[in-house]
């Protein structure tokens, strides 16, 4: 298995929030005649079904949008003066810097299960906490190709 994704310095900005890689595993009840519908075996294909993003980020998106520009009017509404006499008779009412925060997005399966083969196991991988595994000590195979790629930073083997 190899997964590929950006590197460690943009998980900062927006892959470490989503929390990792989803993986599922499925028992595949004849493997040789699945094996033999494959054109490449080294790149198994089998058709996903997509699901997207999902309305909650869209609604998510829509209020947060909504909200900051109905308190830009109420802003252009009063004047500066009147606004923060009102803010200091209710402090409750001080935005602060809740306008300009980014939204929250829920991080949602973008697939669906596979319909055809039985679920086994799902998790989420937490992918920026990854390290290469190494073969222990002393173990040396002949003929192995492990020692002729080196990992590039990003890349998960």
């Amino acid at each position: 298995m190899r997964l590929e994704a950006p590197g460690r310095d943009y998980r900062r900005y927006q892959m470490e929030e989503y929390g990792g890689v989803d993986v599922r595993l499925y028992r595949i009840p004849d493997p040789m005649a699945f094996l033999r519908q494959q054109k490449n075996l080294h790149r198994i294909v089998v058709q996903p079904q997509y699901l997207g993003d999902g309305l909650n980020n869209t609604l998510t998106w829509l209020w947060d949008n909504w909200y900051g520009k109905s308190r830009r009017v109420m802003q252009r509404t009063f004047s500066s003066q009147s606004r923060q006499n009102v803010t200091q008779a209710l402090p409750e009412l001080h935005l602060g810097n809740a306008i300009i925060k980014p939204s929250r997005y829920v991080q949602n399966n973008q697939f669906s299960p596979l319909k055809k083969y039985p679920l086994v196991e799902q998790f989420r991988y937490p992918l920026w906490q990854a390290k290469p595994v190494e073969p222990q000590q002393g173990v040396k195979l002949e003929g192995a190709s492990s020692n002729f790629i080196s990992p590039q930073p990003g890349n998960i083997y």
